[in-house]
């Protein structure tokens, strides 16, 4: 009786062992497995489990970027971090603004010769900041002719000249009429100032129409501009002109 008892026993563990281990072998072998997916390494189960370690992983760390490193939206996050860091560069540099001497700005530079705090004209500071002065000129000619025995022609005008007296330079021009006459005078001054105070150029003068170019000296010494010129320029082939003048104005 107990002899049968223990076999019945025995029986039914080998049973439960049998069942079991029938078991692990379907688990651990697949009849339905593709041999190239073996050699392949495309097995969905694998590639499952990956894509649910990789879900793990965005979870825990937020980021929902696809698998070329754009977010959901397609835009590249690396990109908009990159560029969030430079707009917080570039509003952290405050611009360099370095402001030099002007015109206009009431200081004597030494580029300007005068500086009255405006950029106004005709207030004896030009907006360039030169001098503005008006001096009094006179002009001599005589009138020669070559082929006469003819004493030569005398003529004689004065008048003013608008100057603009510049570190540099002088210019300057006007209009005056020869006495007796109706005949106008223009004239044009271009002159170089030397840092000695020293003048030289030339003055145009215009005779009914004829330019006439003669030679400028003079000089600026205590705000007094003064300067000669003279020279023989011909009128026509036959005819010549002797020029002589000055001119003179305070720059106060």
């Amino acid at each position: 009786m107990t002899k049968n008892i223990l076999s019945s026993i025995l029986l039914g563990l080998l049973s439960i062992l049998a069942v079991a281990c029938g078991d692990a072998g379907a688990g651990a072998f697949n009849e339905d497995l593709d041999p190239s997916e073996v050699l392949t390494g495309d097995q969905g189960g694998a590639e499952e489990a990956g894509a649910n370690l990789e879900d793990e992983k965005d979870d825990e760390t937020g980021n929902d970027d696809g698998p070329d490193g754009r977010d959901e939206d397609g835009d590249d996050e690396g990109q908009d971090d990159r560029d969030e860091d430079e707009d917080v560069g570039d509003e952290d540099e405050v611009p360099v603004v370095v402001v030099g001497p002007a015109c206009g700005d009431g200081n004597l530079d030494a580029s300007e010769m005068c500086d009255d705090g405006n950029d106004d004209d005709a207030d004896g500071c030009s907006s360039s900041c030169e001098i503005e002065a008006q001096g009094d000129i006179a002009i001599g000619v005589l009138i020669d002719s070559l082929s006469s025995t003819e004493p030569p022609a005398e003529g004689s005008c004065s008048g003013t000249i608008d100057l603009l007296v510049g570190v540099k330079g002088i210019a300057g021009s006007g209009r005056c009429i020869l006495d007796g006459t109706s005949n106008t005078l223009d004239y044009v001054l271009n002159v170089d100032l030397e840092p000695s105070g020293k003048v030289t150029g030339e003055i145009e003068v215009i005779l009914n129409g004829g330019s006439h170019i003669l030679d400028v000296e003079g000089s600026l010494e205590d705000s007094v501009l003064y300067f000669e010129f003279n020279g023989v320029t011909l009128v026509n082939q036959t005819i010549r002109a002797l020029w002589t003048g000055e001119q003179k104005a305070a720059l106060d």
